[in-house]
């Protein structure tokens, strides 16, 4: 039989070997989805922090200090840049690799102000690879 012939694999809950195939993150993102294989979790928190740390830098060295900017990055940029790190998935799917970012608040945080989602697919065939990029409306309000 094929499962006889397909190694057993340690279980993520213990030593017990289990026949049961990998389970894999599932991005709820996805779910509805059924041309995804596979979701890939991404750090969102990590993401954050590392972006929070680069723009507090480049407000706070002396040619770029105001007290304007510490309001907006504290009221605006710290929260835009959040919202964007949630909005973006990745998924592996039949077609090759999804890289999507969802709608999501930016500028002044006004709807007006929305960035729409984008979604880019690397098509992989057999030595080629075709970039597929598909964008949605955003807001009407600002300049991005």
């Amino acid at each position: 039989s094929r499962a006889a012939a397909e190694p057993r694999r340690p279980s993520p809950l213990g030593s017990r070997m289990t026949d049961a195939p990998p389970s894999y993150y599932v991005d709820p993102y996805f779910q509805e989805s059924d041309q995804i294989l596979r979701s890939y979790e991404i750090d969102y928190d990590k993401i954050t922090k590392f972006n929070s740390e680069v723009l507090w830098w480049g407000v706070c060295c002396p040619p770029c200090f105001f007290p304007c900017n510490v309001v907006t990055t504290a009221f605006c940029a710290i929260p835009n840049m959040q919202d964007r790190a949630r909005a973006t998935h990745l998924a592996i799917t039949r077609d090759g690799i999804r890289y999507v970012v969802d709608k999501h608040p930016s500028g002044c945080r006004f709807t007006m102000c929305d960035i729409g989602r984008t979604s880019k697919t690397v098509r992989s065939r057999t030595h080629t690879l075709q970039e597929r990029s598909r964008r949605q409306s955003r807001g009407e309000g600002c300049a991005h």
